[in-house]
């Protein structure tokens, strides 16, 4: 059984005046930062800076109680918020094939109610033409979690390893996805579980944990077919795992539109390369239909 994880606490409570304080420095200053370079940020996530204190809270935490510091983390987090693009951010942005294959998606809570973000380890394969699809696909889902709950260690990441191969090991993705949360969720994420990893990938699983920050590892749990339940019910798991929940993790966005067509307009693939992902996903697709 999986020893139950206890993230560490705030090292301030919400209301404590000091942290108050440092809210309103670190608000203050990156308000009039905002002033001064308006095209830089999107605007309804200055109006959320101005009207709530969690933006500024969690990058306050994840800087060590450092003012200076968040300033800094909070300023960097919101320009690449506008660099990536999420004022235009839209499930219809992405292939329907993305949805269809059950690769990366939301879906029901753990047993403590946490919402999880899946990731199927079998499915990925890693391909430079398809690494900044996926590295964007990603964000576009952790976004939809971390809208939702909007407080500290709200959400997890459940890494389905079932039928896997070295080949499906993707030490660039792995090393995005702890930066990603690290330096634009901070104070985020809950855990990330590892589901029945091969006995065959536990040395390349070992070299993927040695490149990821000590802070960060201490995040990853393993979990296996026998003591699953413990950590989420049977009627919140995906069947792939044994569960039992009918909602469709492979449910397709209205107006979403084929690779053949979205791969050159939104993600500037050419013919060959949308016809290269195709053959590596059909098996996929197949399995969907």
């Amino acid at each position: 059984m999986p020893k139950k994880f206890i993230p560490p606490p705030p090292p301030l409570s919400p209301k404590d005046p000091e942290l108050q304080l440092m809210i309103k420095t670190v608000r203050t200053r990156f308000l009039d930062e905002y002033e001064n370079n308006k095209e830089l940020y999107i605007e309804s996530d200055v109006d959320k800076i101005r009207k709530t204190d969690f933006p500024v809270r969690r990058c306050i935490f994840g800087c060590k109680l450092n003012v200076d510091d968040a300033y800094e983390m909070l300023k960097n987090a919101m320009r690449w918020r506008k660099e990536t693009g999420f004022e235009e951010a839209s499930p219809t942005r992405f292939p329907l094939e993305f949805y269809k294959i059950g690769a990366v998606f939301c879906y029901e809570c753990d047993n403590e109610g946490t919402p999880l973000l899946y990731l199927r380890f079998k499915v990925h394969k890693k391909m430079e033409i398809l690494q900044d699809p996926v590295k964007k696909f990603l964000i576009y889902n952790m976004e939809i979690l971390d809208r939702k709950i909007e407080k500290e260690r709200g959400w997890g990441i459940v890494f389905d390893a079932q039928g896997s191969s070295v080949s499906n090991i993707d030490f660039n993705l792995l090393i995005f996805l702890i930066k990603t949360v690290k330096n634009y969720y901070t104070w985020a994420l809950k855990y990330i579980l590892v589901y029945e990893l091969p006995w065959y990938l536990s040395g390349a699983w070992k070299l993927a944990l040695a490149l990821v920050p000590e802070e960060a590892r201490n995040l990853f749990r393993l979990c296996y077919k026998n003591d699953i339940k413990d950590v989420i019910n049977a009627e919140n798991l995906p069947d792939f795992m044994g569960g039992t929940c009918k909602r469709n993790y492979r449910e397709i966005p209205e107006g979403a539109k084929p690779a053949e067509e979205i791969g050159k307009l939104e993600l500037g693939l050419t013919s060959d390369e949308v016809h290269k992902i195709k053959i590596h996903f059909e098996k996929y697709l197949c399995e969907e239909e």
